[in-house]
């Protein structure tokens, strides 16, 4: 719940009732499923090498969509190495939880993408 309260972008979410909810829903398929730990592990096991030299990544070409949340920081430099971006949206709000936090722009985001994918426009 740390990360929780440190990536939210808004602290006035957190009061909330619907978003806490949704973030207790959240917390509890993690846990509930046992899945929390192998989840954290994989990045954190993986940071420093991750990062140590993104150029390393294989390009697979496929067609990539970004939408990245104010405080959820996304480095496109660093994201075009290993990926064809084929649309990049910044939003001005949301953070690290964007579908908990922004679910309509996320959804909107995901539904533009999709519709150019489908009719060639990438």
């Amino acid at each position: 719940m740390e990360k929780v309260e440190a990536w939210t972008h808004s602290p006035a979410a957190l009061a909330d009732p619907r978003y806490r909810r949704r973030q207790l829903a959240n917390v509890l398929l993690y846990w509930l499923t046992r899945t929390a730990t192998s989840a954290a592990n994989n990045v954190y096991a993986e940071y420093g090498s991750l990062f140590a030299d993104p150029a390393g990544f294989k390009n697979s070409g496929v067609p990539t969509a970004v939408i990245a949340f104010a405080e959820d920081p996304s480095i496109r430099g660093f994201s075009e190495y290993g990926n064809t971006i084929a649309r990049w949206t910044d939003v001005e709000h949301g953070g690290h939880f964007a579908a908990l936090e922004q679910p309509h722009d996320l959804i909107a985001d995901l539904r533009a993408f999709t519709t150019e994918l489908t009719k060639g426009q990438v």
